[in-house]
């Protein structure tokens, strides 16, 4: 059994949290919210198991080897319809939902002087689209498939850190780049920033209609933000949204999960303090970005959400 919640006795709480792969966004919120909460929760603790992703994270969800996990809402919904990794690797529990913790912008740049302007200019061209079987990969994966160009493309695979190396040496001539909750570059792409001159590829309807076809919730318009050494044309650009996510399984009390939502949410500037690429969950709203209508949602989330007034009665709970 992975941990020792749900009992009486709320000073012997002991929780595995599934946290991902070291360096990962989701695993820096995981252990952000283990250092606030070993701070505040004396009668809570949690334990941040590292994993290789967001698939894993879901598996020992439904194994029993972890009691809250993090993942994202694209990849929740993959496992509750048992597509894609799921198809054959079905889950046997699924569980419930609980809050956002980051909110990741995708969109795409070129390297200067590729002459790539628009998506059908990246027809042919050596495409960074993360690595294959990361989260980020699946979703660039499915919008640019819905979008007709993900076999028109060549996708180049290497690890995150050797991206500018590859778009400086001419390896690479674009990048699907992320901001992380209107806050910060996703760590790779400051590293871009500082060393290669990009430029943002405009879109049309198309790609929008793309998006919103092929991931949970619309595209959305963002500023570019974060990049301090680029002079990008547009002030605007078409995103895939991506929610990362905080799940919980049947194990975790009501009250447990009614605490953690309310740490994130009471203890926000803590929480970016640690780790800056979270939502500013001080406000109450973003805490339910993520949340897919159809599936049900913890209890003890449900009574926070009732409490802070976010929460919607079209929803339902585990």
């Amino acid at each position: 059994m992975a941990g020792c919640v749900g009992g009486e006795n709320r000073a012997d709480q002991s929780i595995t949290v599934a946290g991902g792969d070291q360096g990962s966004g989701v695993h820096g919120a995981a252990t952000a919210i283990e250092g606030v909460a070993s701070e505040e929760l004396a009668d809570v603790t949690l334990t941040v198991q590292q994993t290789s992703g967001t698939q894993e994270n879901q598996v020992l969800l439904s194994q029993g080897q972890a009691d809250v996990g993090l993942t994202t809402a694209f990849d929740y919904e993959l496992a509750q319809n048992e597509e894609g990794y799921y198809a054959d690797n079905p889950l046997e529990n699924n569980p419930s939902q609980g809050f956002d913790v980051i909110l990741a912008h995708i969109y795409m740049l070129a390297r200067e002087g590729t002459g790539i302007e628009t998506y059908d200019d990246l027809i042919d061209q050596n495409v960074w689209a993360y690595q294959s079987g990361s989260s980020f990969r699946i979703v660039v994966e499915s919008a640019l498939e819905e979008i007709g160009l993900w076999d028109e493309i060549s996708v180049t695979d290497m690890p995150p850190d050797d991206v500018a190396g590859g778009l400086e040496e001419g390896r690479i001539d674009a990048v699907a780049a992320a901001g992380a909750s209107y806050q910060s570059l996703v760590g790779w792409s400051s590293e871009v920033d500082a060393r290669v001159d990009m430029q943002l590829v405009d879109w049309d309807d198309d790609v929008a209609d793309g998006i919103d076809a092929a991931i949970p919730g619309r595209h959305e318009l963002v500023e570019p933000y974060g990049w301090e050494n680029q002079n990008f044309d547009m002030s605007e650009v078409v995103s895939i949204p991506v929610h990362n996510h905080v799940y919980f399984t049947e194990a975790v009390s009501n009250d447990v999960a009614y605490d953690l939502t309310m740490l994130a949410h009471e203890n926000a500037e803590q929480l970016l303090d640690s780790f800056p690429g979270l939502l500013d969950l001080s406000e109450a709203d973003l805490l339910t970005g993520g949340i897919l209508p159809e599936y049900p949602i913890h209890p003890g989330v449900a009574d926070a959400y009732e409490e802070l007034g976010v929460w919607d009665d079209d929803w339902t709970t585990a």
